[in-house]
């Protein structure tokens, strides 16, 4: 496993990923913990934005940032899965999964300004205009996939208890209202209608002051 006591690159990404899927395979309740006494170390560099400091760099060339980016989606994503499925299963990783959860739309927040400036540097005759503009606006779509699936997640008090619910409502906040532009016009319509439908049957007063912040930070000012 990378060491906790340094900033991680991509590469310890995969390497960490191997080191987890190895732990889970055994016993999952064994992988490093959220506020642990014995691991919370090496959890908090697994789920640390801080390891994203060059990704942000902006007196990096583009061309630099960007593949970090993409090298860092691929890895925490994959890490958000080895805890994910336990889960599902029934043994109790609700508070790692949304950290992880939380710093994956951190990431697709940053790809997708990256995209947005790469594909304003690109020349309107540039012969690869069209292949280029394909390209992002499948990334677009991983992106809508990515803020669909923590909504969902919103809504699963069988997986996740009130707390991280609720933290994971505040992640979602802090992320999607600067990408929600990108989203297609049917998404930016359905979604908000979407959240008020959440709100409204929430039950937790908590949960459901947290839905309603969610709510207004993408919702037409009209229907407010």
């Amino acid at each position: 496993m990378p060491s906790p006591d340094r900033m991680w690159t991509p590469e310890d990404y995969s390497q960490a990923v191997r080191v987890l899927k190895s732990i889970a395979q055994k016993d999952p309740r064994k992988l490093p913990r959220h506020k642990s006494q014995n691991s919370w170390k090496l959890f908090d560099r697994i789920s640390s934005r801080d390891n994203l400091a060059a990704m942000l760099n902006q007196n990096l060339p583009l061309n630099t940032r960007f593949p970090l980016a993409i090298g860092y989606m691929d890895g925490v994503k994959q890490a958000m899965i080895i805890y994910f499925d336990p889960l599902t299963r029934g043994i109790n990783l609700d508070a790692e999964t949304v950290e992880l959860m939380g710093l994956t739309l951190r990431l697709a927040q940053e790809v997708t300004r990256m995209g947005n400036e790469f594909m304003a540097s690109i020349p309107k005759d540039d012969p690869k205009l069209l292949v280029r503009q394909e390209g992002f606006a499948r990334m677009k779509d991983g992106l809508v996939t990515t803020f669909d699936g923590a909504i969902i997640s919103l809504g699963e008090a069988n997986l996740y208890r009130l707390p991280t619910r609720i933290r994971l409502c505040g992640y979602v906040q802090e992320t999607l209202p600067s990408v929600f532009r990108e989203f297609p016009a049917t998404v930016q319509t359905e979604l908000p209608l979407r959240l008020k439908r959440m709100r409204d049957h929430e039950s937790d007063e908590g949960m459901k002051r947290a839905l309603a912040d969610l709510y207004e930070a993408v919702a037409p000012k009209s229907a407010q």
